[in-house]
């Protein structure tokens, strides 16, 4: 994989889930050995506990989020 983003966000609709994950060293080294950013996210499906094929995701460099009427 060429370049790695810093965050993952993750919505997992199986569980209703909402994953923000802030990528580790090791989850740096786990990228540079998949072909794709695909490969790479299903392996982190395993390390993290969700399921790759009842989800959506995108990769960022920096995380900024909102919140209304919670």
């Amino acid at each position: 994989m060429e370049k790695i983003a810093d965050y993952l966000v993750i919505l997992d609709y199986e569980s209703g889930r909402l994953l923000k994950i802030r990528l580790s060293e090791e989850d740096r080294r786990t990228a540079s050995a998949c072909k794709d950013a695909s490969s790479f996210v299903k392996t982190l499906s395993y390390k993290y506990g969700f399921s790759f094929k009842d989800s959506y995701w995108m990769s960022t460099e920096t995380l900024d989020e909102s919140s209304f009427n919670f």
